[in-house]
């Protein structure tokens, strides 16, 4: 639709383990049509992690490999330099905002919970700066990015009743694979008006009043009562979820040995399996939250079990120890009985 409609303006944010996938099974042309809406000014890319794993679950040192990875796939496939950047799931710390601050990324987008712990004390027309840096902060309006955003915007255009300023974010599976646009809410809103698609670099050089924060550790879908508790990754890494507990003690061998084998003939299978283990999906996969949106709850044993085994084969390949071997098969064991004992009496 972007490549008929000018008016389908958009930031984007894509992983280089996407981009990846796309060219291994011979998707080049979507990447090429994504770099002429670049070109068009149609759409704004963005950096990420480059396989998509939770920011403040891993060491810093793991963070930058993985933005410098990105970055560098991206860029030698689309030929731009970001502005901007995404964090898997939105999970932000302070310690990951000092990260890419230091990075020299001009902006950042987070949920509005991000602010205070609470939802709904966002001014939009306020350019937001992380304190002691240059980083600015958007903040995503979680009301309109919960439900099919066009739909939204087109009954409240119905009513009368948009807002002067719209900031939403959402996983793109939500146009296609989550939801089907049967009734074309999406071209209905890009024909409002008065309706100003932007990229988020052109919003934010619109606004001119400055005001210094510091963001608070949550995600996307954190709930106030986590955040208060002290569990602002509750879907990763809940202190109640003994499968999420184990998964992050094979992860934790994993990373602790990986960098002592650099030089290792296989240290490129270790990490890539390491890597694709880490991926934020192992972890959500695990939560069995209940969202009552657009899908059943969030518990997959197959996807669970999937992250597992390649952290395991990680530390597999790696050459360590037969102690640390076996300390992590027992936990890779207790995984996979813990989650599927868990599936057959609650789902069975």
């Amino acid at each position: 639709m972007a490549k008929q409609n000018r008016r389908f303006v958009f930031t984007f944010n894509i992983t280089a383990c996407l981009t990846e996938l796309l060219i291994e099974y011979g998707y080049e042309a979507i990447i090429k049509d994504l770099s002429k809406l670049v070109k068009k000014g149609q759409l704004e890319l963005v950096d990420s992690l480059a396989f998509h794993p939770l920011a403040p679950l891993l060491p810093p040192s793991e963070i930058t490999r993985q933005i410098k990875l990105n970055q560098k796939i991206n860029r030698s496939h689309f030929g731009v330099k970001a502005k901007g950047f995404f964090l898997p799931e939105m999970a932000y710390s302070p310690a990951v905002g000092k990260i890419i601050a230091g990075l020299k990324y001009s902006w950042l987008i987070l949920d509005e919970i991000s602010l205070s712990g609470k939802r709904g004390f966002v001014d939009w027309q306020t350019k937001y700066i992380l304190k002691k840096t240059n980083l600015k902060i958007i903040f995503r309006s979680w009301y309109w990015s919960k439900d099919y955003v066009p739909r939204r915007i087109i009954h409240h255009y119905k009513e009368n009743n948009l807002p002067q300023i719209i900031v939403s974010a959402t996983d793109a599976e939500l146009y296609g694979l989550r939801f089907a646009d049967e009734k074309n809410w999406l071209n209905q809103a890009l024909n409002v008006p008065y309706l100003l698609p932007l990229t988020i670099s052109d919003y934010l050089r619109r606004l001119k009043k400055i005001k210094p924060i510091s963001p608070i550790s949550s995600n996307w879908e954190s709930l106030e009562q986590e955040i208060k508790q002290g569990i602002p990754y509750a879907l990763w890494r809940h202190p109640r979820n003994k499968i999420q507990q184990q998964l992050w003690q094979l992860a934790k061998i994993a990373w602790q040995n990986i960098n002592k084998h650099t030089n290792y003939h296989n240290y490129f299978w270790a990490r890539r399996h390491l890597d694709w283990g880490l991926a934020s999906c192992t972890f959500w996969w695990a939560s069995d939250r209940d969202f009552r949106l657009l899908g059943p709850p969030a518990w997959k044993p197959d996807e669970v079990e999937r992250g597992a085994t390649e952290l395991i084969k990680s530390i597999r390949t790696l050459p360590l120890s037969p102690s640390t071997k076996i300390k992590a098969e027992k936990i890779f064991h207790q995984i996979k009985q813990e989650l599927w004992i868990k599936h057959w009496r609650k789902y069975g």
